[in-house]
């Protein structure tokens, strides 16, 4: 359950972990976030609709100077299929503090040119707690529902955290279990935030970790490594208690697809 007396499907609660861990990583990060619906005309091709959302991304790049857009993404099938998606941006160190703003009648006239279609919408994304909660919550209710005709989700993990989203949360949520087994779920999400705000958190008394390390382990991982590894039958805990420091998630392996 994430919202109080809705109950949600497992595909809605994971679709609101991910997308609440993108939002809460890119307003704690000094990321501006826009909210955007791009359609497709009746008789238009949805199968383009992934390509050309990533065209018009760096279209907006190229024209308007907003280097580097993250981005998360939920297609469904409405209409003639609808992409759903959270754009992120910030101003880099050294660069003059701007905006980040699309103009609605640009965007459409943009996303016509290149996907026939010219129905969109644009909004701002409030940087509150509550409002990227109840956000979440209503993009999960209205788009990751059978009735929505949900399709797919993906997200720019590359541009965002540098290391897959996915398998660290799994590690994470293994080894906080792990190490406090009577842990409730409010101190993991807890823990979860600390992580993605930047700051060192705790396992226990002992072990700690940053994003950083994370992003800065798989990155040189990346580079030594080949890119696929398959699953290794490897004992978390025996590796924990064999470890002079503490670092389980920066054994690259649990991080290689």
């Amino acid at each position: 359950m994430v919202g109080q007396g809705i109950i949600y499907t497992r595909q809605q609660k994971r679709g609101y972990h991910r997308a609440l861990t993108c939002l809460q990583y890119w307003h704690s990060n000094g990321y501006q976030v826009l909210w955007v619906a791009l359609t497709t005309s009746k008789g238009g091709n949805s199968n383009d609709l992934a390509y050309n959302h990533q065209r018009l991304r760096q279209r907006i790049e190229v024209k308007h100077g907003y280097k580097t857009i993250q981005h998360f993404q939920i297609r469904t099938s409405e209409g003639n299929g609808t992409i759903h998606t959270f754009w992120a941006w910030r101003n880099q160190p050294g660069m003059k503090q701007r905006l980040f703003y699309i103009k609605q009648a640009w965007l459409s006239d943009e996303w016509q040119r290149i996907h026939g279609a010219k129905i969109v919408w644009i909004k701002k994304v409030d940087n509150s707690r509550k409002s990227r909660a109840n956000l979440t919550r209503y993009c999960m209710s209205q788009y990751c529902s059978n009735q929505s005709g949900y399709e797919h989700m993906s997200w720019s993990w590359g541009r965002i955290f540098g290391f897959p989203l996915v398998k660290c949360w799994r590690v994470i949520k293994y080894l906080r279990n792990l190490l406090n087994p009577d842990e409730d779920k409010i101190k993991l999400f807890e823990f979860w935030r600390g992580f993605l705000e930047g700051s060192r958190v705790n396992f226990n008394d002992d072990y700690n970790l940053s994003i950083d390390e994370v992003r800065q382990v798989y990155k040189t991982s990346r580079a030594i490594l080949p890119d696929r590894f398959h699953k290794l039958d490897i004992d978390l805990s025996e590796f924990i208690k064999s470890s002079s420091i503490f670092k389980p998630i920066t054994d690259f392996k649990y991080l290689i697809d």
